[in-house]
């Protein structure tokens, strides 16, 4: 499982018959930290006639509003393009500055979704998947095959204790961690520790 988000904010901009789009892309993790940074959007263009936002949650939350313009020109297309390009704990918000020529249906539906796929395509945009957190015990006799192995992974080493044996913690993909541990198992004949910790999203 891996979902695609963003660490930083990025902006993106549309204007159509002098009405302004600005979109704001931005990282959350919960519904509170999007409410909050809603509420700073619309602190900060406190005189614009309409502030849209859309945003989805890792687990699944979904919200979205179109702020009195009329219903599915402004918020759905906007959440379409964070659907579209499989985003999670994101907000974007569109704020439009009225430009005194009305758009119709299209044009407002043309003008947010082009506003927000400014602000996705002016992000840096990290993939993000499902990882075992895993913790390998060795000897030291062992632990330069037990490297050797690892670097050839899709992984990230964490750090590694030098005790009585050696002791090295690191991120795999969740769905092949079987296959790891088992075929570490295999080439030290079970002579070799290796556990799954937890499970973790990490952009890896």
């Amino acid at each position: 499982m891996s979902y695609n988000t963003v660490v930083n904010d990025s902006t993106g901009e549309y204007t159509e018959k002098k009405s302004r789009f600005i979109a704001v892309l931005h990282h959350i993790e919960t519904e509170e930290q999007a409410a909050e940074f809603l509420s700073d959007i619309k602190t900060k263009y406190w005189d614009a006639r309409h502030n849209v936002y859309a945003y989805v949650l890792r687990d699944g939350t979904v919200k979205f509003s179109d702020d009195g313009e009329p219903h599915g020109t402004a918020a759905k297309p906007v959440l379409d393009v964070i659907v579209g390009n499989n985003l999670k704990n994101v907000i974007i918000t569109v704020t439009r500055y009225f430009g005194g020529v009305l758009l119709g249906t299209g044009g407002l539906v043309r003008a947010y979704s082009a506003a927000a796929v400014d602000a996705v395509n002016n992000a840096v945009i990290n993939t993000v998947r499902l990882c075992a957190e895993f913790e390998i015990e060795c000897n030291y006799n062992q632990f330069d095959s037990v490297k050797n192995y690892i670097t050839k992974q899709v992984c990230l080493m964490l750090n590694t204790d030098y005790t009585e044996n050696i002791v090295t913690c690191g991120y795999l993909p969740d769905e092949n961690f079987d296959n790891f541990k088992n075929e570490l198992t295999e080439i030290f004949a079970g002579n070799i520790k290796i556990i799954k910790k937890r499970e973790i999203y990490y952009p890896l």
